[in-house]
């Protein structure tokens, strides 16, 4: 596994807009930092204290600034949706809950505070068709950033081939794997779960899995400042020698956020293909970059939101989603698989 890396200043060559990432203005760089803040759980503690206080005061009148049905607090409340930073969504990500566990089939942008979406999903769950819960949810209170990510051979089948069966005969597979790999009493449970999800939560799935994925964990911690300081902005994968998949992101603080589950996706893959420990190199990972020359593209957009490109080209696939808000144009994420 390598990491992709953009030079501290020359333009870079694929697919980050130079001059907002590597000379980005003051103003952007105070947006970026006012987002960051407002979705942390530094910033949730402060503000559900505040709350606690204002709610508390005005109603036993310690104070009287905004008595109920406190008019000044929810404007407060709606200035600062105004603020809020869009929500990415990955292909890949898992949403649980419903009849059926899903994974979301495209990357998007939801904007803050927006109508409800046809995310366009496919059911990682056969077999179950009876209510967990009355709604979905992401697999944590944090939000998105802890919603588990399905392994590149689940996301390719809902990302390229866009069928459900396909999907379904995946986690099939990747259940069996793992059903052969864990101690014989655990091996059970594993192919009697139906939800990709809950196979993932099993402990002793969760041993082989951590097994790959704690030693890179570990490997990028202790890198993560010379990271920063290289402008690490994406990942390549590769299986058994063999180069599988790249998530590149738009910056070092965005690949940061979605690495501790992107990691653990491409941990997954290696433990249901068995790797023969047959290592890549650099050159390999840049030759699988370069490579972006496609026979067809299909696009699908949002105005002023997002603009979403499936490139099909001779043995990969790649997905690149734009966004489109204002002052942006550049890509938020690219995917690559080979075929």
């Amino acid at each position: 596994m390598s990491m992709l890396r953009r030079r501290p200043r020359p333009v870079y060559r694929h697919p980050v807009n130079a001059e907002l990432f590597n000379t980005p203005p003051l103003g952007a760089r105070v947006a970026d930092a006012a987002t960051e803040f407002i979705g942390s759980w530094k910033f949730i503690a402060i503000q559900t204290v505040i709350v606690i206080i204002w709610v508390v005061g005005n109603i036993y009148l310690i104070f009287n600034f905004d008595p109920y049905p406190f008019i000044l607090l929810n404007l407060a409340f709606s200035t600062q949706a105004a603020y809020a930073a869009p929500l990415i969504l990955l292909a890949g990500e898992i949403v649980t809950g419903g009849k059926q566990d899903r994974v979301i089939g495209k990357d998007r942008i939801i904007p803050a505070e927006s109508d409800p979406v046809d995310l366009g999903v496919f059911c990682v769950e056969p077999g179950r068709w009876t209510g967990s819960s009355d709604r979905f949810g992401v697999g944590g209170s944090a939000g998105m950033m802890q919603a588990p990510m399905a392994a590149p051979n689940v996301r390719a089948r809902a990302m390229a081939d866009k069928d459900q069966s396909k999907v379904w005969a995946e986690v099939g597979r990747a259940r069996e794997s793992l059903a052969l790999m864990v101690p014989a009493p655990s091996a059970a449970p594993v192919r009697e779960t139906s939800s990709y999800a809950g196979v993932m939560q099993n402990e002793e799935v969760k041993h082989q899995v951590d097994s790959v994925a704690g030693p890179i964990q570990r490997n990028y911690q202790s890198l993560i400042q010379q990271l920063r300081n290289q402008n690490a902005v994406g990942v390549v994968v590769a299986v058994n020698g063999q180069m599988v998949w790249a998530d590149i992101f738009a910056s070092t603080n965005l690949l940061e956020k979605y690495w501790p589950k992107l990691v653990r996706s491409y941990a997954a893959e290696a433990v249901v293909t068995r790797t023969k420990d047959r290592a890549a190199d650099i050159q390999q990972a840049q030759e699988f970059l370069n490579h972006l020359d496609g026979r067809h593209e299909t696009v699908d957009s949002e105005p002023g939101l997002y603009r979403h490109t499936e490139i099909a080209g001779d043995g990969f696939r790649a997905f690149e989603l734009t966004s489109l808000l204002p002052k942006t144009g550049f890509d938020l994420h690219v995917a690559k698989m080979a075929e």
